[in-house]
């Protein structure tokens, strides 16, 4: 999966956040037709997903204080390299709320320079408007490391299937300590998921979608490492719907 900082163990582009999709296997064109790579200055630096014709979503952290001339996006296809298509970017837009200290509201938007066209390989997400059950499956995607001594990352997307956690299992779990948020930090924007043993994204993959049945209900954030245990976290799509439906 992608680059990613893992802010105390991972913010997904290159702090602690998140990585690349340790312990997954390849995804298939139906698996997220709505998948982009977003590269800064010409390097590949982490995921995101389409909103709509003219709208990307990514985390925060993937974007911040980054000028939008120097961000490209592509997509529109499996292979990292050979990405069918791609576009500039006019305008970044952080959520206000964004912390990196604490980890809150990690995500943003991008205006894309013109608009995408719908086909059968590429598709806009859908926003979950409410928090999926503690229990359900959820599926990440990314082009990030497959492993914590591997510094390459794969040419093929890559998914991961997990379970969402209950409410409040990060801070219970002493995560959010770990990663120096302190005993609440980012909770109310957050959502947990647990990997198996050995899994999990990895650097690269932050800003990328997580989807349960279909919709996507969370972006890629952060974690204690790749293939650490513990919980992946993602920024919670529900929580945060009607700041990234807004129009941009």
């Amino acid at each position: 999966m992608t680059t990613v900082i893992v802010a105390a163990g991972g913010l997904a582009t290159g702090a602690a956040p998140a990585a690349a999709i340790a312990g997954g296997g390849d995804a298939t064109p139906q698996t997220a037709p709505y998948q982009v790579r977003l590269d800064v200055g010409g390097e590949f630096v982490c995921g995101g997903f389409l909103r709509d014709a003219t709208t990307v979503v990514t985390a925060a952290h993937c974007v911040d204080r980054t000028p939008a001339e120097a961000v490209t996006v592509h997509f529109d296809g499996l292979d990292r390299t050979r990405l069918a298509q791609s576009r500039t970017v006019t305008r970044v837009l952080a959520h206000p709320g964004f912390s990196w200290r604490s980890g809150a509201n990690d995500a943003a938007l991008l205006k894309l320079s013109s608009p995408v066209t719908p086909s059968s390989t590429v598709g806009y997400a859908v926003l979950a408007g409410s928090a999926p059950a503690a229990g359900a499956d959820l599926t990440v995607t990314g082009w990030g490391r497959t492993s914590a001594g591997d510094l390459s990352t794969p040419l093929a997307l890559k998914s991961l299937n997990e379970r969402v956690a209950p409410r409040g299992a990060c801070q219970s779990s002493g995560l959010l300590s770990f990663l120096g948020l302190g005993a609440s930090g980012g909770s109310s924007s957050t959502l947990c998921a647990t990997p198996l043993p050995g899994a999990g994204f990895c650097a690269g993959d932050s800003g990328g979608p997580a989807s349960v049945n279909g919709a996507v209900v969370g972006i890629v954030s952060r974690n204690k490492g790749c293939e650490k245990p513990g919980y992946d976290m993602y920024t919670s799509v529900s929580y945060l719907h009607g700041w990234l439906s807004q129009p941009l």
